[in-house]
């Protein structure tokens, strides 16, 4: 397991359509990170009570400390720069 992701992981809630491919690659240069896929139009009422409005949308987790961050994101970059920030313990 590659040290700098063995504490941390990723949820991927929705289909995202065209971003589909761009997610499946970064869970390719992630392989430690936890991607999950929900259908948005089928749990629409769970995707809504969790605060989860738009897709793709991302949460990132940090051990004792929980969810450090989350957001809807349709740009790549958008993601690697939560990615620096919170890649890293400390």
């Amino acid at each position: 397991m590659h040290e700098k992701y063995d504490w941390k992981s990723v949820e991927n809630f929705g289909g995202g359509g065209e971003y589909v491919p761009q997610i499946c690659q970064l869970a390719e240069q992630i392989p430690d990170a936890i991607f999950l896929s929900v259908n948005f139009e089928e749990l629409n009422a769970m995707c809504h009570g969790l605060h989860i409005h738009v897709i793709p949308f991302f949460r990132f987790y940090r051990g004792a400390e929980g969810r450090v961050c989350s957001f809807g994101c349709t740009i790549a970059a958008k993601f690697k720069d939560a990615l620096a920030k919170y890649g890293t313990e400390g």
